[in-house]
């Protein structure tokens, strides 16, 4: 009798065991599609991101962006500004973006790298910024806009 009682304890504990592993396997199952799915929403989001082509321009800091440079006098050590803006911007996040200044020589000159505000709407104008000197080399310049690793705009322009 006592070892029918010890028996029935024990499938019952073995039961409830069973019932508990399961649980947290289940519990754990969920955590990890969860996670998943929100770091796929991540991504998704970035990758959503763009920029019109005609979107993307030169300008000097004095002219608040309203005048379009496609030639930049290195002579008078002008602060040119790459203003971009961005599309399908996720709202509530903050963008990694970097520039590189690339020269005539096919090098870069600077990079930049800077985090936004907390992107607050969809459409988000944005800007790095580079200070040519007379030292500058002269030609045809490139600059580069990336999200992470990802292009996201490219201006061409000269320099004399």
């Amino acid at each position: 009798m006592m070892q029918l009682r010890r028996q029935e304890a024990l499938a019952v504990e073995q039961k409830r065991n069973k019932l508990i592993t399961i649980g947290v396997l289940s519990g754990l199952v969920v955590v990890i599609a969860a996670s998943f799915l929100w770091f796929q929403t991540q991504k998704q989001a970035l990758n959503n991101v763009y920029v019109n082509s005609g979107q993307s321009h030169l300008t000097l800091e004095t002219n608040s962006g309203r005048k379009i440079l496609t030639i930049v006098d290195s002579q008078q050590n002008p602060e040119v500004f790459y203003r971009v803006i961005l599309q399908d911007s996720p709202a509530g996040k903050k963008l990694s973006l970097g520039c590189n200044w690339i020269n005539s020589n096919g090098e870069i000159s600077h990079q930049n790298s800077y985090q936004t505000k907390q992107i607050n709407k969809a459409v988000w104008p944005t800007y790095c910024k580079y200070k040519f000197h007379p030292a500058s080399p002269v030609g045809n310049w490139q600059v580069e806009m990336y999200l992470g690793d990802r292009l996201l705009s490219q201006t061409e322009f000269t320099v004399k």
